[in-house]
Parts: C-alpha cells; structure tokens; sequence
C-alpha cells in the first residue's frame, strides 16, 4: 500500500499465509501472486520475464524470533535454528532463515533495489551475528547495503513504531547511496481520530475493563491471569503518538474503558479507512504490517533515486 501511495504498481506478491494473500489481492489486485513457501518459489523455472526486471524487491521476513519482547523474557536465542509450526502461514518453519532464503531470491531475480524490513531486536545482542551475516550475503550477490533505524513517529504515522530497513542497491547501476532523515511533525492519538464517529464504541468486556483498571492504578496482573504478565497492555496518552501496534489486541483508549476500536487502529497504522480486511481480525493484519505512510515515506526516496 505504500508503495502504491508513491507511485509504485505492485506487480506481484508472495506469500505463505492464505488469508494475507487472499487481502493483498482484494486491495492491490497485483499482476502476479503466488501462495507458497519462498524455498519452493526459488526453486520455480517458469517466472513470467517481467520479474527479472524489477525496480524494488520488498521481502520483510517474519520477525517473531528477534523481537525484543521475547529478549526480555530471556527465551530469543532459545528459538533459534528450531523448526516450529508458527502462526505465519501455520506451517513449520525455521524462522531465521527466512531472510537467507529472501537474500536467494535477490540473487534470482536481480532487481535494481532491494528492501528488507525487520524489527529494532535484529541490532541487538546476539542477533547483530545475523545482521553481518546478511550483509555478507548481499555484497556476495553484487549489492551496496544499507541500514537505517527509523521511527514511524517522525514519517507521519500517529505511531511509535521503530523498524530496521535494509536498503541495497545493484553494484553495476552505479546508483548513489540513500540518506534517509525523517523528521515530520508527531501526530497524536487525539488528531488521528478526531473526525471518528463519536458512536464508533466496541464494547469492552469485563475482564478488558478489569486490565483496563489495573493499567491505571499501576497493579499488576499475576494474581488474577494465572501467570502472564500483560506487559504489552498499555492505557495510550491523547496527546502523544500510540506506543507500537502488535498482532494482539492490548491498547486502552486514554479515556473510555475499552480497548481501541477497528477504526481507531486502523487510522494509527495509517491504512486507508475502507481498506477490505475480508472479515477477519483486522488488528492482527495491523500489527503484522509496515505502517503504509512509513512506507510511502520510503519508497518515495527509492522512486527519487530511480528517477
């Protein structure tokens, strides 16, 4: 979608998790989708010629076991080089090898830029071997590689959403090096949604109100949630950008005991209101994506260089 809002066609897509595929069509209609696993799509001899011809090759591969969240309870390198059926795509996978394989599809496709999005996590501790690692493979396939730390905040998004973009571009296009410096106005929670209907209220259930309770007066949840800590459920602030949107719904509205509502999230992670979730849980296509305006923020520098 973002690359969209700057004046890409989305040509073609590929993906493991059905329901992903099935939304990506509905609302980007590319010309080329393919729903398999990336190791079968490498292997694949019959590609239409225009995929040897791209501008941008996007790939952001799931992020699950570099998350900071999983650092902080001590189990992220546990994760690594294990075969486990994850949520995406509900098939077995060893997660941190995703992006190696992505880097195989670079040197199968050759694109004139490549991008690669994962989360802050990446950079630090352990997985930073991971970080030289995918540098290494890059320059081996012919690309100049480029990191940049970047914060949804200051691109437009009502967001703080911090994500690592990998940025390369071909060796033999001469192209110069990017200089990615966002720095736009904070937009608060309050000036998203001001023009949402007032009556635009999901009902909370008792337990939400209860978390909704205890965020407030600062307890805990151990003692009424068999163990888990909910440390993700935040009471966001009105005047501040909402903290980073994940998959599970755990934000509080700032002044209504209630969880934000689908219209409200779908303004912080800046997708178009009428955008067709198909049905489903829409948080968890919200809090598995690229804010669209951070991506356009983006893409709109690729399309400069390009250009």
């Amino acid at each position: 979608m973002g690359y969209q809002l700057a004046g890409f066609r989305s040509l073609g897509c590929l993906e493991i998790d059905k329901k992903m595929v099935e939304a990506y069509q509905k609302n980007l209609n590319p010309v080329h989708c393919y729903h398999e696993p990336i190791a079968e799509f490498n292997q694949r001899p019959d590609l239409p010629d225009e995929l040897y011809s791209l501008d941008v090759l996007d790939g952001s591969p799931p992020c699950t076991v570099f998350s900071y969240a999983a650092a902080l309870k001590g189990g992220r390198e546990t994760q690594w080089q294990k075969k486990r059926k994850f949520h995406e795509g509900n098939a077995e996978q060893i997660l941190d090898d995703l992006f190696f394989d992505f880097i195989k599809t670079v040197q199968k496709l050759k694109p004139k830029l490549v991008v690669a999005e994962n989360v802050p996590g990446l950079t630090k501790g352990s997985a930073r071997g991971y970080v030289k690692h995918i540098f290494q493979k890059l320059k081996a396939a012919d690309y100049k590689v480029q990191m940049f730390l970047l914060d949804a905040a200051m691109m437009g998004v009502p967001q703080r959403r911090q994500r690592v973009f990998f940025i390369a571009r071909r060796k033999d296009l001469n192209l110069p090096a990017f200089k990615l410096d966002f720095n736009q106005k904070l937009i608060s929670f309050a000036e998203a949604t001001k023009d949402l209907p007032p009556d635009n209220v999901e009902n909370a259930t008792e337990r939400q109100k209860d978390l909704y309770d205890r965020i407030s007066q600062g307890r805990g949840f151990k003692d009424i949630f068999g163990g888990n800590s909910f440390f993700n459920n935040t009471r966001i602030r009105p005047d501040n950008p909402i903290p980073t949107m994940t998959a599970h719904r755990d934000l509080y509205h700032p002044e209504i005991k209630r969880l934000l509502n689908t219209a409200e999230l779908i303004r912080c992670q800046t997708f178009p209101d009428d955008y067709d979730f198909l049905k489903r849980h829409s948080w968890y296509f919200l809090g598995m994506s690229v804010p669209p305006k951070m991506m356009e923020g983006v893409a709109k520098e690729l399309r400069a260089v390009l250009c």
